[in-house]
C-alpha cells in the first residue's frame, strides 16, 4: 500500500509541484473569541414496577443556541443528539427497569458524557461517551456544519465522485493497522472487521487532520476488547497533497460561494 501511495505523491509532485498544503480554519475548544457553548446537565430515573429506582441516566450534553449558529441550525443538532445519544440511554433504560433485583443496593447508572474536540465559526467535532453499569461503553464522534444544520461525512471531502479516494483511504487505514495504531497487528479476520466498522461520520477535525473512531468491541470481538476505541489519523500533511481529500477550508468557501 505504501508503495502505491508514493507512486501517487511522485505523479502529484510531477503535476503540481506539490502546492502548499491547506489546514483548516484556525480554532479550537479554548478559544476565547468564540462564545462558549452551553451544556445541558441532568439526571434522569428509572423505577420499577416496584417504585424502587432501578435506573440513573446521568448525562452532559451540547445544547447550542443562536449565539452558536443559526436556529435551524441549532435546532438541528440539538434534535440529532437528543434522537442519537439521550434518547437510546433512556430507552435502554425503561426496557431494563425490569431486570433490576431486589438484592441490588444502588442503582445502575448509564453515563452519557462529551467533549469538544474542535470548533470554528464553521464546524463543531464533538466525541460521546456512552458507559453502562454492566456493558462497554461506547464512543463516538460526530462533527457538525454549523452552517447548514448538518452532519459532515467523510464522503463530502472525498476528492472525486468515484469510490476510488474513499478506497484509497481504507486502504492506508488497514495497511496501518497491520502495523500499528491498533494495540497489536490486526489478523485478516479482524482486518475485513476494521473494514465493515468504518463509519464516514465517525470522525473529528483537528489542526493535524481527520481523527476516525473505532470501538474496540466492534473490530475484535469476541476477543475481550470490550471497551475502548482505536484512533486513526488521516493527517492533512499528506492526504491533502496526495488528492485524497479537500480541505475544510475549501468545503466552507465554496459553501460561502454557492
Amino acid at each position: 500500500m505504501k508503495k502505491i501511495i508514493s507512486v501517487i505523491l511522485a505523479l502529484t509532485l510531477s503535476l503540481s509541484l506539490l502546492a502548499a498544503c491547506k489546514k483548516p480554519s484556525e480554532g479550537s475548544p479554548g478559544d476565547n473569541s468564540l462564545p462558549e457553548i452551553k451544556t445541558a446537565d441532568e439526571v434522569r430515573e428509572f423505577k420499577n414496577a416496584e417504585g424502587r429506582v432501578a435506573y440513573q441516566v446521568e448525562y452532559s450534553i451540547p445544547d447550542l443556541t443562536t449565539d452558536i449558529c443559526s436556529e435551524f441550525a441549532a435546532k438541528f443538532i440539538n434534535d440529532y443528539i437528543n434522537e442519537f445519544y439521550l434518547s437510546p440511554a433512556f430507552n435502554f433504560a425503561e426496557i431494563n427497569v425490569q431486570n433490576f433485583r431486589s438484592e441490588e443496593k444502588e442503582p445502575r447508572k448509564i453515563t452519557l458524557t462529551h467533549e469538544i474536540k474542535y470548533r470554528t465559526n464553521d464546524v463543531l467535532s464533538v466525541v460521546f461517551k456512552t458507559s453502562y453499569s454492566k456493558a462497554s461503553s461506547v464512543i463516538e464522534a460526530r462533527t457538525f456544519d454549523l452552517r447548514e444544520g448538518s452532519v459532515i461525512s467523510f464522503d463530502r471531502l472525498l476528492n472525486g465522485t468515484d469510490n476510488s479516494a474513499k478506497e484509497n483511504v481504507l486502504l492506508c487505514i488497514k495497511d496501518d493497522a497491520k502495523t500499528g495504531f491498533t494495540d497489536a497487528p490486526l489478523t485478516d479476520e479482524q482486518l475485513a472487521e476494521l473494514d465493515s466498522a468504518f463509519d464516514p461520520v465517525n470522525f473529528w477535525f483537528s489542526d493535524s487532520g481527520i481523527t476516525f473512531v473505532f470501538n474496540k468491541s466492534s473490530v475484535i470481538s469476541g476477543l475481550g476488547a470490550t471497551s475502548g476505541i482505536y484512533e486513526y489519523l488521516l493527517d492533512w500533511s499528506w492526504a491533502y497533497p496526495l488528492g485524497l481529500i479537500s480541505s475544510p477550508e475549501e468545503l466552507f468557501t465554496e459553501a460561502t460561494t454557492a
